[in-house]
Parts: structure tokens; sequence; C-alpha cells
């Protein structure tokens, strides 16, 4: 299945119009305070998914990156998902790709679900984190005002 396909499966499931992606093919999606964002990797067949969960905080970084590392063991704590830093933008970021040629509906929105929930509790270990991610969590929502403010961003 395609990616576009996908999108609008998930689209008429929901009861919204067609999903359209920006420039770049991405379709962005907010899941409550979660913006998750979907791309196709056509070559491999796969949809890539990821999330920004909170901004690098400036002290504590250390710390902080030790605790989310130790979640990706064995993706024991992730759902089959990895925390990543983007260093561009100076966030982690929770993503996982998903095999397009198995995926259906169903299965789509079970997966998903799954993914936007650990966003959330990983979101909240971070916030549990204070006074070191202090400034993380302002900083995320910051970002997520700014997503949420694009032209071609969904809400659900």
């Amino acid at each position: 299945m395609e990616l576009e396909t996908l999108m609008n499966d998930f689209a008429a499931k929901v009861g919204l119009d067609e999903l359209k992606p920006d420039n770049e093919g991405v379709y962005s999606i907010a899941f409550d305070n979660i913006a998750v964002a979907f791309m196709e990797d056509k070559e491999n067949e796969r949809m890539i998914v990821y999330a920004p969960i909170a901004q690098k905080p400036a002290e504590g970084a250390d710390k902080l990156a030790e605790t989310l590392l130790a979640t990706n063991y064995i993706f024991e704590a992730t759902n089959g998902a990895t925390i990543a830093l983007n260093l561009e933008e100076g966030a982690y970021v929770l993503q996982n790709s998903y095999d397009l040629i198995r995926l259906d509906i169903e299965e789509f929105l079970s997966k998903i679900e799954a993914f936007v929930n650990k966003a959330e509790d990983l979101r909240n270990l971070i916030e549990d984190f204070r006074p070191v991610a202090e400034a993380t969590i302002a900083e995320a929502e910051e970002s997520f005002a700014e997503m949420n403010e694009a032209e071609d961003f969904i809400r659900v």
C-alpha cells in the first residue's frame, strides 16, 4: 500500500477530508498534544513515523540522554521505536518505520495509537526530569505550536 492511500483511508476512517502532504511529501497530524509526521521511503516500501518529544535541555542533557538511551535498549521501553536526537533542531524525537506492503488501516491505527501513547509516556518521563528539563517541555510546546500554525498541518 502507498502512504497516500493509507493516509486517505485514515482520513475516511476518522471523518476528515483527504489529507495532503507538504512539499516534501510529509503528512503532519496532531494526536492530542503529540505532533506526528509520516513520510514514505519508497525505495524500501516503508512508512517512517516520527514525533518530536522534547527539546534538548541546556543543563543536565547528559543525564537525560543516558535515561533516554536506556529506554532504547532492546526496544523494551519504546515498543520497537527509537529515540533519536535531531541535531539540527536540538530536539529528542521518537521514530519508527513500518512495512507498507503488509500495513492495512486497522494495523495502522493500532500501531499509531501505540506510538503516540509511547511518545506521551516519554514526554512525561522528560517532564519528571525537572528541574533539569525545566525548559524542555516549554520549548517542545512552542515547537508544537509552530507546527500547529503551519498551513499543511492536520488536527485530529
